[in-house]
């Protein structure tokens, strides 16, 4: 490994230190952490987060678990200004990229009744969700799947599907 990713991991160890002093055991790392500056990690009432080896973000990124359980695989990457919000469970499995101003959220607000309803979200692997796209409660993503930029995803994606548009459907599947 180079010094100069020696030196942002070593940075990205102190950063982690306050969150973990202050989450404890909800906050569970791997080795080969890269926080970028101004990412956010918070984790309220019984909520948990893990985070497996080689993960890298960029600036500004969220990631917030309130009562639930955020999985995050080996080998993913955020680009900047992602914002991922759990209440039930929400997984990405490994070698993922999600680009810049990606929003993931396992819930709605009940505006009749009060309160929430959340569904779980789960991400597969070498999945790459393009820049701008929303992912809403209750979506599965297959294995090997790409959302274009701007998408809106209400409904499942299967595996090798490249999928786009509000909300996002099937343009066509990966050859091979």
């Amino acid at each position: 490994m180079g010094l100069v990713k020696r030196i942002k991991y070593t940075i990205s160890a102190i950063k982690l230190i306050p969150y973990k002093i202050l989450y404890g055991n909800r906050l569970n790392t791997g080795k080969q952490i890269n926080l970028g500056s101004k990412t956010k990690i918070v984790v309220t009432k019984c909520g948990k987060i893990e985070i497996a080896n080689d993960f890298e973000s960029k600036r500004f990124c969220y990631l917030s678990v309130q009562s639930g359980c955020m999985i995050i695989g080996q080998h993913c990457f955020m680009n900047q200004n992602v914002s991922v919000t759990c209440l039930k469970q929400i997984e990405i499995g490994v070698n993922c990229i999600i680009a810049n101003n990606v929003v993931m959220v396992d819930h709605d607000h009940d505006t009749v009744n009060g309160g929430f309803v959340s569904a779980p979200i789960k991400i597969g692997d070498n999945v790459w969700i393009g820049a701008n796209s929303v992912i809403l409660k209750g979506v599965t993503i297959g294995n090997n799947a790409i959302i274009a930029a701007g998408s809106i995803v209400t409904k499942d994606v299967p595996a090798n599907a490249i999928v786009g548009g509000c909300p996002a459907k099937v343009i066509r599947y990966k050859e091979g």
